[in-house]
């Protein structure tokens, strides 16, 4: 097992969903195995097992989406895909919320829309991004990861769409939207 962390407090992270309200997580992944739970954090934004912002991971042959805000504390509210999973095959997964939704789309098409409402209010600024575990070491997760993405936006059908097709989302005329990305690579 292989923990990615941040050095410190993800408050860059924290300033972008908190000023907007919303977020899309995109992930692109294999799992190693079917037996992983807890759930096995693939990707978690938290201070540990007991609080997170929010927490994408994997339990036995499901993704799932903790999200935490100001109407459920802790890890937040936990939704599950169906049993979808697979060893033998790289899963693309994108998981927005806006407008009190919260969508999962996989590998292009939209799989779940459940009801979610609140604000961010109650994140915790001081927390890690961490990818493959959670910040307390216990939680591994197995697998390869080939693409992980955070919007500070929630993004529409037609977005989404055209991440699965490999390009960046267009704003809602057809035209690319502007977005910045900064990668640092710290060995």
């Amino acid at each position: 097992g292989t923990t990615v962390m941040s050095a410190g407090a993800a408050t860059k992270l924290y300033d972008a969903l908190t000023a907007t309200g919303e977020f899309t997580l995109e992930v692109k992944f294999q799992p190693a195995n079917l037996t992983q739970d807890g759930p096995a954090r693939i990707v978690s934004y938290s201070s540990g097992t007991s609080n997170a912002n929010f927490t994408f991971g994997q339990v036995d042959d499901e993704y799932v989406q903790r999200l935490r805000t100001s109407n459920a504390g802790g890890t937040g509210s936990q939704f599950d895909s169906a049993g979808v999973l697979t060893t033998g095959d790289v899963h693309h997964v994108i998981v927005t919320y806006q407008d009190d939704e919260l969508k999962f789309y996989r590998d292009g098409a939209l799989e779940h829309t459940f009801s979610r409402d609140g604000t961010f209010s109650n994140w915790n600024s001081g927390w890690r991004f961490v990818l493959a575990n959670e910040t307390t070491d216990n939680r591994d997760w197995l697998g390869t990861l080939y693409r992980v993405a955070v919007y500070d936006r929630g993004l529409s059908a037609s977005q989404t769409a055209d991440v699965f097709g490999g390009g960046s989302p267009s704003d809602e005329s057809g035209e690319e939207a502007v977005f910045t990305a900064r990668w640092v690579r710290v060995p």
